[in-house]
């Protein structure tokens, strides 16, 4: 009662006259009871607060990266932008999944282990390693230098040329008789020096230095891979690699 009476109260003060059609009485009864008006000694209207619209989950972002994503974060190290062109694409495929050449191209090769180190500083030892090592070599993406042309050097004997055939009892050499026959290879003379007969040991045994040198272990591959035209694969071949870095043989 309290607040119809207010409500005409306030309709006369704003309409000056008293109400009187049915549309006036809908003008109180608003006032009265829409809890617009705030009706003295009537306890205030109290809109309920709409409950808050729930947040939906976030969308799980997976953690395991796949090997054309690990690709392309190679691609963006080595060239500073995402891959675009078909040869950029190339270079990501031999990336992830590698690629074996029909013909090896040994000067492409050795380019690439050499950029690869100078990248990572370290030489290529997991399948991820070379994978990338093929990239270089042969996505086209990297301009090869040519090869340097060997030198050949023709000396012209007048004395007699004895002929000599050596028989072993044994059709199998063994392993310090193979690693004399490679430093007479790369050298081209018998081991003499303490720092050869060094290298036969590590050809032998293998070396692991305490502080690897990377620019003396990407030497020792250049100059490897100059000898035996191929990449150093086997065990054997990385003994001849650190033997070629750490004796001191020259």
């Amino acid at each position: 009662m309290n607040a119809e009476k207010y409500a005409v109260d306030k309709f006369i003060s704003v309409y000056k006259k008293l109400p009187s059609t049915s549309s006036d009485w809908n003008v109180v009864a608003a006032l009265a009871y829409s809890g617009k008006e705030t009706i003295p000694g009537e306890k205030a209207v109290v809109t309920p607060t709409p409950e808050p619209t729930p947040t939906p989950a976030p969308t799980p972002v997976a953690t395991t990266l796949t090997a054309e994503q690990i690709a392309i974060g190679v691609f963006g190290k080595i060239y500073g932008k995402l891959p675009s062109t078909a040869t950029d694409w190339t270079f990501v495929k031999y990336v992830a999944y590698g690629y074996t050449p029909a013909t090896k191209d040994i000067n492409a090769e050795k380019y690439a282990v050499g950029k690869f180190v100078s990248i990572y500083k370290k030489l290529p030892s997991t399948s991820a390693d070379w994978n990338i090592v093929a990239a270089l070599a042969y996505s086209g993406k990297e301009t090869i230098p040519a090869a340097t042309p060997a030198t050949t050097t023709t000396t012209k004997t007048t004395t007699a040329t004895t002929t000599t055939t050596t028989t072993t009892d044994s059709a199998e050499l063994t392993d310090a008789q193979v690693a004399i026959g490679n430093f007479g290879k790369i050298y081209g003379r018998l081991p003499k020096e303490a720092a050869d007969w060094l290298w036969i040991k590590y050809a032998v045994n293998g070396y692991t230095p305490t502080t690897k040198d990377v620019e003396a272990e990407k030497d020792a591959i250049d100059e490897f891979i100059d000898v035996f035209k191929y990449l150093p694969k086997v065990q054997t071949d990385w003994n001849i690699v650190a033997a070629i870095a750490y004796s001191g043989a020259e």
